[in-house]
């Protein structure tokens, strides 16, 4: 068989390199016509090297790049495109026969012909190639014991078939005449056009997070370390509660919800935040107070009790770790001879801890305004900033202040400056329900800074925050509507943010110039056909090229297959408000690449609340092929341009989606009607 036949799968898929005169050394781009050498050896010897090395020359190559012991890249820059098969066979050639020298103690080891590598100093040059990549050397040989996911989890037969429709934001060519672009009604645009179906695969089961509220309750009362106890024990004090129990005080009058969860590789578990809610009068629209509860949860979601999380800032010295393993905290009885000797020890210790360590599960505490109603964190969402081995977790919410409700990061395992409050020129009275991204740049130590933030600002027009972790001040890095004439009339209004938008799995090679974030938002529709409100998730994929950003694709109206319980928790039929929230991508990464299809498996974890008040989990399979597929099942610019076209591309992508949704919340309401 011919090495490039083309009705042959086992083809060699060879890419074009480029070199960018901008980019570093060690940085390369693959197009379609150059070749990738990976060999599982850990060395290559200095023979085979010299040997390479020198076919280059011979073959007057220009560019001829490696990385010591584990990869080749070779560059026909300067060779007329139709003789490069013909070469490239040659070399293939001359370096089989020479491989053998040198693997033959090893059967198993050889040459592998990669389309890709993972290595963060290649890049990709278009997003179309994304469907052609081959990392099976690569995420089918690793370990995936650190990942959280339990064995019944892997089971095909765990998970269920949801299939949806997206749209797509930014198509090559539109199918749309030039009459129906222009036409306001969404009626008249061919939606089915723009449409993107296929299906992903839903644990059958979800997990109930929570805890009982008394304990919590009872906790809060008993601290009066600083002022902030004294504070929160103030508010959630009411005469009109004299006489009940602790737990039916909590009963009735306290909840816990959108619980927003990371995975800490380096920790073997999820951090969750929850929003802690008290309410005097027992309803869970108008709380008094709200505060964050954090706890730490295993990867069967099984809650770690006293789990400790170092600080960042402060490594524990010998002496105190010293101290901290000898001190006997053990206490009996009061009526012990050693009892105050031991009790002295525990404080000690307690000390000691609190000192280098955030123990879970715990309520974060940071100063709070005093208000009758609406105190105190909402809303808080988690995401896991990740700086070489240094794992942070960033808490994002939105707090009443002096002037205003304001959007805030609070840093749990920092211990100086631990929250800063996010500012910028012409910022609202009341901001809320910005949803947090970290770009590339973002994740690059900077001396003698905590770096920058990224927020998702507004969804239509698209608004882009960057903001500084060190005194919250934020810029609008991109706001759409400088760049575009379009009437407000198109605008979809109801997007509010939900989930963080993450990056695709680091396994994925990154483009050139671009970054794609993928994130759950929700949608806020009122008397569309299933009570007064009608909340879900909205799949959006976001591209950023060159700051500029852009929405690639929004799937409405989510609801994977979950039968929505309604306000009062009693059935799952529509009446008040039918809310299915997205709080959090938990984790997302491959598990394996199939070795023909080249289709990965990948396991996304979505935490979401239902009623504002049960928060639960999910397991998602196949999103990434969904994502990725997209590229070569639809007709896709590569680049977003500012045209009278695009903008027309724009608002139909996103009338149809406005239509889509409230369509979605009719058909729902006729299936669970009252």
């Amino acid at each position: 068989m011919s090495l490039y036949d083309p009705n042959s799968r086992q083809n060699i898929q060879p890419f074009e390199l480029e070199t960018d005169s901008e980019a570093s050394d060690s940085e390369f781009e693959l197009d379609e016509f150059s070749i990738l050498f990976s060999s599982k050896l850990s060395d290559i010897t200095n023979k085979s090297k010299n040997i390479l090395e020198k076919l280059c020359e011979i073959l007057s190559f220009q560019n001829v790049k490696y990385f010591w012991g584990k990869i080749y890249i070779i560059s026909l820059e300067t060779i007329n495109v139709k003789i490069k098969n013909l070469i490239l066979l040659q070399i293939l050639i001359i370096v089989l026969i020479f491989t053998p020298l040198n693997l033959s103690q090893n059967k198993e080891n050889g040459l592998i012909f990669l389309n890709q590598s993972s290595l963060d100093n290649v890049l990709i040059k278009s997003k179309n190639q994304l469907t052609n990549i081959d990392l099976t050397n690569i995420v089918n040989q690793r370990s995936i014991s650190d990942f959280p996911l339990s064995k019944e989890l892997m089971k095909d037969s765990s998970y269920g078939t949801y299939k949806f429709s997206g749209i797509i934001f930014n198509p090559k060519s539109s199918n749309l005449s030039i009459e129906q672009n222009h036409k306001s009604d969404t009626k008249d645009i061919e939606c089915k056009y723009l449409e993107y179906t296929s299906e992903i695969f839903v644990s059958k089961k979800s997990i109930t997070l929570g805890e009982k509220l008394g304990p919590i309750r009872k906790h809060l009362l008993s601290q009066d370390k600083d002022e902030i106890d004294k504070f929160i024990a103030k508010q959630i004090t009411k005469k009109e509660e004299k006489g009940l129990s602790n737990d039916a005080i909590a009963k009735k009058n306290w909840f816990m919800f959108g619980s927003s969860s990371v995975w800490m590789e380096s920790e073997q578990c999820f951090l969750t935040v929850s929003r802690l809610m008290y309410s005097p009068d027992g309803s869970k629209k108008v709380p008094n107070i709200s505060l964050i509860r954090a706890q730490t949860f295993d990867k069967n979601w099984k809650e770690i009790k006293g789990k400790r999380i170092p600080i960042l800032e402060t490594a524990i010295p010998i002496e105190d770790q010293t101290i901290l393993n000898n001190l006997d905290y053990n206490c009996c009885k009061e009526s012990d001879l050693n009892y105050e000797e031991c009790l002295k020890n525990k404080n000690t210790r307690q000390e000691l801890i609190d000192k280098y360590y955030v123990t879970y599960p715990t309520v974060y505490k940071f100063p709070m305004l005093e208000k009758k109603v609406y105190m105190g964190p909402e809303d808080p969402k988690i995401i896991l900033k990740k700086t070489g081995n240094i794992e942070e977790p960033l808490i994002v919410f939105n707090m009443a202040t002096t002037h205003a409700r304001r959007m805030h990061v609070f840093s749990p395992h920092r211990e100086i400056n631990r929250i800063v409050e996010l500012n910028f020129k012409g910022i609202r009275g009341m901001e809320k329900n910005w949803a947090p991204f970290l770009t590339s740049k973002d994740l690059e130590p900077v001396t003698g800074s905590r770096g920058t933030i990224h927020f998702v600002y507004n969804y239509e027009p698209l608004e882009i925050l960057k903001c500084s972790l060190d005194d919250g001040y934020c810029e609008k890095e991109y706001f759409s509507s400088k760049h575009s004439k379009r009437s407000n009339k198109s605008n979809f209004g109801h997007i509010r943010g939900g989930t963080q938008f993450v990056q695709l799995p680091s396994a994925i090679p990154n483009l050139k110039d671009k970054q794609i974030f993928v994130g759950l938002a929700k949608t806020h529709l009122n008397d569309c056909g299933c009570g007064s409100r009608f909340y879900r998730p909205i799949l959006d994929i976001i591209v950023e090229e060159k700051g500029t950003y852009y929405h690639e694709l929004m799937v409405p109206s989510m609801d994977f297959n979950i039968k929505v319980l309604n306000w009062d928790l009693d059935s799952d039929k529509c009446k008040f408000y039918n809310i299915l929230s997205p709080n959090s991508i938990a984790f997302w990464d491959i598990i394996r690449q199939d070795p023909k299809t080249k289709n990965f498996e990948d396991v996304l974890v979505f935490t979401f609340s239902e009623a504002d008040e049960l928060s639960k989990v999910i397991n998602i399979k196949g999103l990434l092929n969904y994502i990725l597929q997209m590229y070569a099942k639809n007709d896709i610019s590569e680049s977003k341009t500012v045209s009278a076209n695009n903008d027309i591309e724009l608002q139909n992508s996103m009338k149809c989606v406005r239509s889509y949704s409230q369509n979605s919340c009719k058909k729902y309401g006729e299936l669970y009607a009252q």
